[in-house]
């Protein structure tokens, strides 16, 4: 006990412990929240009667909302002494439309009419949250401690994406009456709500992220159009953000379809679409040692190319699983799916770690928080409208499993041409250093 105590006390003398737990417990609290909710928020539509159009205007809605909050947010992150008071508007939001979410069945045979936008500003809030979040990050930490501030957060947010949805899925994968399936969903909206009441406790122990605002005691005032050319002329920054388009774009077009595939082809309950994030998570779990050490060794913009191209190799998971399933070996499928997205799994772990890592390399110093909200506005819009042409490819190659196979066969394509773009820019920018701007 009395090592505990010590312990304790040694992380709390030293604020680079102490912050590396404090951002720990944030990761962890906001995975659960986005594993108790954002997992489910498909199903859920769909337990609502959801068709995959609905399902691809609800993910369009949702970026539409995200993207009218974050610029001028952006702006006003930029003019506060401390972007933790972003994050607590942010999970404010965030709850406040979680609560309304979890209310909307109440209305019947309209309830998904409801859901939909109040998820969306839900959706927004947490998206705030998620933007703000690296901009504070950047502030609060130094840049020699933020690749293992970040590994350490990444290890703890992935450990729960194992275990939270196979508790969840075989939760609801076990609830055969709709009425009792209906309120175990808003069970996990309210359970993510309270949960973001601890986190705004967590932020608040965050110490640092103070920085300048004032000169000679006025508060600066933000010029949006100067702030934009000033960005512009930031080359490395444009670099990085034109890379990321081109990535987005292959990355989000099927994230409706990779849902369809698992539902309608593969005819996936809960539990098994539980293993499969599980499984998944896994793999970027296992790989997460190597990835810092191969951030320590070769910098941060050396694995991009890996995670593309292993979401590359991902798409053979259905064009090999759906055949093998409507021919009746349903179990050969499975386990054919999972081997596949498990071993492809591997290289992922780099998009999440290393993404936030390039980003604040290259953002400029003075307008750093409108720099991190343009970076979230570009994937918020990709994400608005790449599932709905997914979508539409599927359908003008015909639909079914010919369709299916055909756009990710496309996808695939598209992948690896993203994955030889990182390894262009990480060739071009090799001894590129951020105190260089």
């Amino acid at each position: 006990m009395e090592k505990v105590k010590t312990a304790i006390r040694n992380i709390k003398s030293d604020d680079k412990r102490h912050n590396l737990v404090m951002f720990a417990l944030d990761g962890m609290l906001i995975t659960i929240i986005q594993q108790l909710v954002w997992t489910n928020v498909n199903t859920f539509a769909q337990h609502m009667g959801a068709t995959p159009d609905q399902l691809a205007f609800m993910t369009f809605l949702n970026q539409v909302v995200t993207v009218a909050v974050l610029f001028p947010m952006g702006i006003v992150s930029d003019r506060v002494r401390n972007k933790k008071i972003i994050l607590n508007v942010a999970l404010i939001v965030l709850m406040v439309f979680y609560f309304l979410a979890a209310l909307t069945p109440i209305f019947g045979k309209y309830a998904l009419y409801a859901f939909i936008p109040v998820i969306s500003f839900g959706a927004a809030g947490r998206q705030l949250y998620l933007a703000t979040w690296n901009a504070f990050f950047k502030d609060a930490t130094k840049e020699e401690d933020r690749s293992d501030v970040m590994a350490v957060r990444t290890r703890i947010t992935l450990i729960l994406g194992v275990v939270v949805p196979i508790i969840t899925g075989n939760i609801l994968a076990h609830a055969k009456d709709a009425a009792v399936k209906t309120l175990i969903y808003q069970a996990f909206i309210i359970g993510a709500m309270f949960v973001g009441l601890l986190l705004l406790y967590v932020i608040k122990k965050i110490r640092g992220g103070d920085v300048k605002t004032h000169d000679e005691g006025v508060k600066e005032k933000i010029n949006v159009i100067e702030a934009l050319k000033h960005i512009s002329k930031n080359k490395n920054y444009m670099f990085f953000m034109f890379c990321l388009l081109c990535f987005y774009f292959s990355w989000q077009i099927d994230w409706t379809m990779w849902l369809i595939a698992k539902t309608d082809y593969l005819m996936m309950d809960e539990a098994w679409l539980a293993y499969a994030n599980a499984i998944g998570t896994l793999g970027q779990f296992i790989s997460i040692g190597i990835w810092r050490r191969i951030n320590n060794k070769k910098g941060v913009r050396f694995g991009l190319m890996f995670g593309a191209w292993g979401l590359s190799a991902c798409t053979l998971s259905v064009i090999i699983a759906v055949p093998m399933y409507e021919a009746g070996n349903k179990m050969a499928a499975y386990i054919t799916y999972m081997l596949i997205w498990a071993v492809t799994n591997l290289p992922q772990t780099v998009t999440s770690l290393n993404l936030p890592l390039n980003l604040i390399e290259v953002v400029d110093e003075k307008y750093s928080a409108i720099c991190i909200s343009l970076y979230t506005i570009l994937t918020t819009i990709t994400n608005a409208i790449m599932p709905s042409i997914g979508v539409a490819i599927y359908n003008a190659f015909g639909g079914g499993s010919k369709g299916l196979t055909s756009l990710y066969t496309v996808i695939g394509i598209l992948r690896f041409m993203a994955g030889c773009l990182w390894f262009y820019r990480y060739k071009k920018m090799k001894d590129f250093r951020s105190e260089d701007q």
